[in-house]
């Protein structure tokens, strides 16, 4: 098909309802009137103006598993404005059967579409039902696209097409034409088993905003039926009367001042009847920058950057509030203690040799539980005057740590992150004995000797 010979379409905002569905007492679902229109969406801003304009309460609505939105309007007629060739645009009506949310059948009477065979209803019964689609623009409402009217009754069928057809007659093509659509409250009388009984229903109509000749008249010269204003007065039985206009006028300019203030100071808005209360003050005053704690994670030594953060298991002063998760992750929760256990109740014992080590050891870093010992530790083992930035507490504390790591023969550390299960039992030992006097290490020069003999130990 070449693409000059596809059909044009406007994009659907929304639906325009004459009801919804109620609930019998046994669970069935059955089709409710009303008696004033309700509109549906799946975009939640379309809804909230409709809101506005035509009163309601715009809510979230489940629509057969989709998530859509909806407004019972206060409104029993709504300005609407018909698209050019409304029966090509927005106008269908077929015989429809549905089941399990499937169109079955689709039949202009003579010929069924899907199945591409003839009639199969008895005319005098028939199994589908009339169903008749009109699509309109909803000019108070913003936004580019049309809201679209399902109806199923027999006089909506007659008599929508009827008003089109005349419409479309006066106001020929290429024209958006402005109009009204009403719901109708009609009653029925019937004799029903001999008694007679009377039936209330809906039906939608349309009509003009304007007087026929003034439709005719103003499409007649070529022009565009321009669409009246919410508060404009109703026209003239002569017409649209044109806006007298002196061609020398000057037109109504603002002085460069009068924009900028207008640009710098914006227009206050009158709030939503549904909207929200405003967010209430805390009281509390803005920190400062160097109030702020640096975001660095305690495990790497690494800003925090985009990766996932949980948080700090040691909750100690100095400590960052967050850790990288991939860093906690990485600690292993079973370690291997080696020969690196704690200290035995004979005194202190010799300080091994461990082997070389260039950095973290994969699959024998150190467990959650080491590294909140060490932290814990490290915090008693250095003390810093009360006061400090925290930033500050945590390079002091890990120089140390990190010098210690290299008196015990424990070189190329970078971060407290890079030790491993053994490497973190054996700093563990040392910072016991600095505790209980056993051990002392000076930072200046970085020597940690035995107390009892002043001995450096390597």
């Amino acid at each position: 098909m070449p693409i000059i010979a596809l059909q044009r379409r406007i994009r659907e905002v929304g639906r325009i309802r004459m009801g919804d569905q109620g609930t019998t007492s046994e669970g069935k679902r059955y089709p409710r009137k009303a008696t004033h229109f309700r509109l549906s969406s799946p975009d939640p801003t379309v809804i909230d103006a409709a809101a506005d304009i035509y009163g309601g309460q715009a809510q979230a609505w489940d629509n057969n598993g989709s998530r859509h939105f909806e407004v019972y309007t206060e409104a029993d007629q709504l300005r609407i404005a018909l698209p050019p060739d409304p029966r090509d645009l927005g106008f269908s009506q077929w015989y429809e059967l549905w089941g399990n949310k499937l169109c079955t059948r689709r039949c202009d009477g003579e010929r069924e579409q899907i199945n591409d065979q003839a009639c199969v209803c008895d005319p005098e019964d028939r199994e589908c039902k009339p169903t008749t689609r009109l699509s309109m623009f909803l000019p108070d409402i913003p936004g580019l696209g049309v809201w679209r009217l399902e109806t199923h009754g027999y006089y909506a069928a007659v008599e929508l097409a009827g008003a089109l057809e005349i419409i479309e007659a006066i106001a020929g093509a290429h024209s958006i034409i402005p109009a009204r659509l009403r719901l109708d409250q009609r009653e029925q009388r019937k004799l029903v088993n001999g008694k007679p009984e009377t039936r209330k229903f809906a039906v939608p109509v349309i009509d003009l905003d304007v007087s026929i000749m003034a439709v005719r008249s103003l499409t007649a010269s070529g022009g565009q039926v321009a669409l009246p204003e919410a508060d404009d007065p109703e026209p003239s039985a002569e017409g649209w009367q044109p806006i007298s206009h002196t061609p020398n006028e000057a037109p109504v300019a603002l002085s460069l001042e009068s924009q900028l203030k207008e640009i710098e100071t914006p227009k206050k808005r009158a709030p939503r009847k549904n909207a929200a209360e405003p967010l209430k003050p805390t009281g509390r005053a803005p920190r400062k920058a160097a109030e702020v704690p640096k975001q660095t994670c305690d495990l790497c030594d690494k800003p925090y950057g985009a990766d996932p953060l949980t948080r700090n298991p040691v909750q100690l002063e100095g400590c960052s509030k967050y850790v990288h998760k991939r860093c906690l992750d990485d600690q292993d929760p079973n370690p291997d203690p080696g020969d690196g256990g704690s200290t035995s109740s004979d005194g202190p014992r010799a300080t091994a040799e461990p082997p070389p080590v260039t950095g973290r050891i994969i699959g024998e870093t150190m467990s959650v539980g080491q590294h909140n010992k060490i932290m814990a530790m490290t915090a008693k083992a250095f003390p810093v005057a009360t006061g400090t930035p925290s930033d500050v507490v945590r390079t002091i504390r890990r120089e140390a740590t990190l010098g210690l790591c290299t008196a015990l023969g424990m070189p190329e550390m970078t971060s407290r992150s890079d030790l491993n299960s053994k490497q973190a039992n054996l700093l563990i030992d040392a910072l016991t004995k600095i505790e209980e006097g056993a051990l002392t290490y000076d930072q200046n020069t970085g020597l940690l000797a035995e107390r009892s003999t002043t001995e450096e130990t390597t």
